[in-house]
């Protein structure tokens, strides 16, 4: 649905809402009143598709956005194409999030995440069961990681955890910390840590960070991240702790010898 084309659908509660917004839609006028049915619906699950970096570029487009969320809504979507989300607009959606979300996606194609931004996540989402976090290429570093980790570490029910922070200078201590952040009762981990220079004791230490992990499905990225062929044993015995039925892993480019490539496909297909 168009945000001008809310205003019919906000007539009658509605289960799912799907916003595509575009620069006029944020700035007032004949569209004002969308925004305010919206808030109206009585959605539970509601996407925005953001088609244009003018929409989160300034603070109160921002605040307006998510001030639309009605509170029924228990899932939440926020997705761009190719916008860039600055640290800004980042700090102020992390500050505005609803706080009664059971599933929260932020799925952000180019983003610039700073440990100030990360910092104004909320102190824990209560009912959260699902987080989504797309911030590939963010630039964080070890510091915005550690900030991550501690937002996941608060959001006590969490069950699935999907995190895509590949080139983001983590290096090891920032992909510990979301590692270690991760719960032993979350049912789904998907994180993909590739090419953020973790190198062999980088690779280790994430092994070993989750080995206290309780998931059934798994997916790890470790791609390009150096050699880490000395830390395939430690891989191999932590996922063999786990009671997996799906499990996926990832090791482009971090130049392992035949017989490492072969213990971890054993260990994958055992």
């Amino acid at each position: 649905t168009r945000c001008v084309g809310v205003a019919e659908a906000g007539r009658a509660a509605v289960p799912a809402v799907h916003v595509t917004v575009l620069p006029e839609d944020i700035s007032g006028g004949s569209s004002a009143l969308a925004w305010s049915e919206l808030r109206n619906s009585g959605c539970v699950s509601l996407q925005f598709d953001v088609q244009h970096a003018s929409v989160l570029r300034a603070s109160a487009n921002c605040r307006a956005l998510l001030s639309s969320v009605p509170s029924s809504a228990l899932q939440l979507t926020l997705a761009t194409q190719e916008c860039l989300v600055s640290s800004n607009s980042l700090e102020v959606l992390c500050k505005n999030l609803p706080p009664q979300l059971a599933s929260l996606r932020l799925l952000f194609s180019r983003a610039q995440a700073t440990q100030r931004s990360l910092a104004s996540l909320p102190a824990g989402l209560r009912e959260l069961v699902l987080l989504e976090m797309h911030l590939p290429g963010s630039g964080m570093g070890a510091s915005g990681a550690v900030e991550l980790g501690r937002f996941i570490s608060r959001c006590a029910k969490l069950r699935a955890v999907v995190v895509d922070v590949s080139s983001s200078m983590l290096f090891a201590e920032g992909a510990s910390a979301i590692c270690r952040a991760v719960a032993a009762d979350v049912q789904r981990v998907i994180l993909n840590l590739s090419r953020n220079e973790l190198g062999p004791s980088g690779c280790r230490q994430v092994a070993q960070d989750m080995r206290r992990w309780g998931c059934s499905s798994l997916g790890i990225n470790l791609s390009e991240n150096g050699a880490f062929g000395t830390c395939v044993r430690h891989l191999c015995d932590t996922i063999s702790n786990m009671p997996l039925t799906q499990l996926t892993v990832r090791a482009q480019h971090c130049h392992l010898s035949t017989s490492e490539v072969e213990k971890l496909w054993q260990c994958c297909v055992s």
